[in-house]
């Protein structure tokens, strides 16, 4: 019994030392995005893929970024939305010309449904995307030990000075 006890001990142990160790190794890495036509977006860091809670977690090291990633929760659900009723109508009205009604106007506001959800989906998207460079560009700041260049432009009432 004693035996038992040490060596779940020893892997509970071990486990925990190499999670610790892959969290830590993992907040310095940068999160890359590949396309997926079915899945939409994938996130990688390294060589793993993550999750959208996963990126969400690793961006609050970064205030911007993560202030970003949580504007696009709206916009996302939005799409959702307007998406699903859109395929709703679209479905509803294609079921209905088999019993012999032949309306296009239910069709016409189905699509425009659709595509106004994918609007929404891909500024979503696009808003992530920014967030993830962000982070992205704030983890080379971090390592080099190296500011952002300041940047100097005119605004309609001044100069403003920018980093």
């Amino acid at each position: 019994m004693k035996f038992i006890l040490t060596i779940l001990f020893l892997m509970l142990f071990v486990s925990n030392s190499i999670g610790y160790g892959q969290s830590e190794n993992a907040q310095t890495e940068e999160i890359s995005i590949k396309k997926s036509i079915l899945l939409g977006p994938q996130y990688y860091q390294g060589e793993d893929r993550i999750s959208t809670v996963e990126v969400g977690s690793l961006l609050k090291s970064n205030p911007k970024a993560h202030k970003l990633l949580k504007q696009t929760s709206f916009p996302k659900v939005l799409g959702n939305v307007f998406g699903a009723a859109g395929g709703f109508i679209i479905g509803w009205q294609l079921a209905s010309i088999e019993s012999g009604r032949r309306d296009v106007l239910p069709i016409i506001i189905g699509s425009a449904s659709i595509l106004s959800g994918l609007v929404f989906e891909s500024y979503a998207n696009k808003t992530r995307r920014v967030a993830i460079g962000i982070y992205n560009k704030g983890l080379q700041n971090s390592e080099t030990g190296y500011l952002e260049q300041p940047y100097l432009h005119f605004t309609g009432n001044g100069i403003c000075l920018t980093f």
